[in-house]
């Protein structure tokens, strides 16, 4: 069922689904882009035939928690809504699941203990909730699940070490929570992630040297949290690596000179900690660089001439560190100084 199919109407209620023989062999219901108010009617879930739900609306209210009795449901999409209240716990049921996708929404709440029950489910996106609590060490039981999108709530505690069972996932997303302790040596066994994403919460203690075995990695983000220690030299292994965030964390040491090896880097921030040493002259292989940060930390020494060897090079942060520059009045001197962020121009008085 699609909604041009049907009388158009901006609520939707327990009278807008009225069971037939036509609609009780629906299968999938889609509905987006419509300014569809009202609550989900608990009428839906009557509807057992349904193997596809999709609302991208701005409905309220709940989850009704009859919609265990949905048991063809293969997929859940209720996102960019406003829903609000907890994940009924009656889902677990629902074990043909292969996606969840309950995205931009209110849900409050914690994730349900059960949710290993969803033995087939491949994609879990919940992000930009405000779902709370610690991750169920169930979650960790789903084999399956190639995507888990979590960002943007306010979850806490640990990620276990278990994690490393999901050796499916393509993309771990724990971004914008409130997740503390060290980052699980495991997680180097998730050899086919794509997407690590970890950025502002807590975690404190070094990266995990078994990061340099995600060889498949496209994006790493760290930034925004406590770690301490320096970069360690296998995270050079990340040979697919386009995107790696490190910033505004307290990591020390050197940057590793076999950095010129990720030669697919297109960003690099290592700003805000507390590194040290020279820039290594290896990065003058990053052909494809384009974004360059590492202002405010301890770094000395020689700028390499970036310029040259990077051409797709168009953003440079340097600023904060001790590099050494005679700073003379060629204006071609002068104007690269400027393109590092290492002067600003100063505002004419009025």
């Amino acid at each position: 069922m699609y909604w041009n199919d049907y009388k158009y109407s901006r609520t939707l209620d327990n009278e807008s689904i009225r069971l037939d023989q036509t609609i009780e062999q629906i299968i999938e219901i889609d509905i987006q882009n419509i300014p569809l108010r009202g609550n989900i009617p608990s009428t839906l879930c009557n509807l057992t035939s349904v193997q596809s739900i999709t609302f991208y609306n701005k409905l309220t209210g709940t989850i009704p928690s009859t919609i265990n009795k949905l048991n063809r449901l293969k997929s859940i999409v209720i996102t960019n809504n406003e829903i609000s209240g907890p994940i009924p716990s009656t889902i677990d049921r629902l074990t043909g699941l292969t996606r969840v996708n309950l995205a931009y929404n209110r849900l409050s709440g914690s994730l349900p203990k059960s949710i290993d029950n969803l033995i087939n489910l491949n994609i879990l996106d919940l992000r930009y909730n405000n779902i709370e609590g610690k991750i169920p060490r169930s979650i960790y039981r789903l084999i399956n699940l190639r995507m888990i999108n979590l960002s943007c709530n306010k979850l806490n505690g640990p990620i276990s070490e278990f994690v490393n069972n999901l050796r499916c996932l393509r993309m771990l997303d724990l971004s914008a929570n409130h997740l503390s302790g060290n980052i699980p040596s495991s997680i180097g066994d998730l050899s086919n992630l794509f997407f690590l994403g970890l950025t502002s919460n807590e975690f404190t203690g070094t990266i995990p040297s078994s990061i340099g075995n995600l060889t498949n990695l496209n994006s790493l983000a760290l930034s925004h949290n406590k770690l301490t220690g320096s970069i360690p030299s296998s995270i050079c292994n990340l040979i697919n690596i386009k995107h790696m965030g490190l910033s505004h964390n307290k990591l020390t040491g050197t940057i590793p000179t076999s950095i010129g090896n990720l030669v697919n880097l297109k960003q690099i921030n290592f700003s805000f900690n507390n590194l040290t040493g020279n820039i290594p002259c290896s990065m003058n292989q990053l052909t494809n660089l384009e974004r360059l940060s590492l202002e405010e930390n301890k770094l000395c020494g020689k700028i390499p001439a970036f310029k040259t060897h990077l051409p797709r090079l168009n953003e440079t942060r340097l600023r904060g560190n001790n590099f050494s520059i005679r700073r003379r009045r060629n204006p071609s001197i002068l104007d690269l100084l400027k393109s590092y962020g290492l002067i600003t121009k100063k505002k004419k008085r009025e």
